[in-house]
């Protein structure tokens, strides 16, 4: 009776290259994953940790194919310079092209779920995104806030205030009176005794279709989705 063929002691130079660059390809995917949760994690705010996550991931992903390539190249290289000469046709499996050997269809099947998944979700993210994020809604509120603020500021006083002074009378809160709140820079400016403006304009602009927004003495609320800072000619709030 013939005995079973156990897994092949030598391979060719290509099978060779083609397991190692496969073992690299998963130790970056795995890299991949672990750095978009950390990064979405820790530099986006907790409301849409999903969206900024398969953003990340898609960035990744890119890059952990890029360098799965180019690292699977360099070590094959290393490994046969190591253990072999020039003129062998078979070389050695070597414990990295083992390990990608065994896990070839694992592997593969990570990095296409990996490119395609973050791809698709990607390309989704504006429609899951098309109503302002939490955060977005607080600026929003915050704009409606200083309106209301303000007209109590002016019946009280006679003139409109700017962010400092709205503070030390405690018309709002110290949080708002330092102009930083939830990614947002809120600015006040007083252009006369019967005209303010507002605005709270996005530290990440263009990330989200509601990016920074605008009142003034009208209690209007404008955005706009560039970064630039909006202006009373800047489309109203719905």
């Amino acid at each position: 009776m013939d005995e079973q063929e156990g897994p092949k002691k030598t391979i060719s130079r290509r099978e060779h290259l083609d397991h190692v660059v496969r073992f690299c390809l998963g130790i970056w995917a795995v890299f991949a994953i672990a750095a978009a949760f950390i990064l979405a994690k820790f530099l986006d705010e907790p409301v849409d940790f999903f969206g900024a996550f398969i953003g990340w991931l898609f960035i990744f992903t890119i890059v952990a194919i890029i360098f799965g390539i180019l690292t699977g190249l360099v070590v094959n290289r290393l490994l046969l310079v190591a253990y072999t000469k020039p003129d062998h046709k078979e070389v050695p499996v070597s414990w990295v092209a083992r390990i990608g050997r065994a896990g070839r269809k694992p592997i593969t099947i990570l990095v296409l779920v990996l490119l395609l998944g973050s791809l698709v979700v990607s390309l989704m993210t504006p429609i899951t995104t098309a109503h302002p994020p939490e955060y977005e809604k607080a600026a929003i509120a915050t704009m409606r806030t200083l309106s209301s603020t303000q007209e109590q500021y002016r019946s009280r006083f006679g003139s409109y205030a700017s962010l400092k002074n709205l503070s030390e009378q405690q018309f709002i809160d110290p949080v708002l009176g330092s102009g930083e709140m939830a990614k947002y820079r809120i600015k006040v400016v007083v252009k006369s005794q019967n005209e303010w403006y507002a605005t709270a304009v996005s530290i990440k602009p263009g990330k989200y279709r509601l990016s920074s927004f605008y009142i003034d003495q009208t209690g209007v609320i404008r955005f706009t989705t560039d970064g630039s800072p909006p202006t009373s000619t800047s489309p109203t709030v719905d």
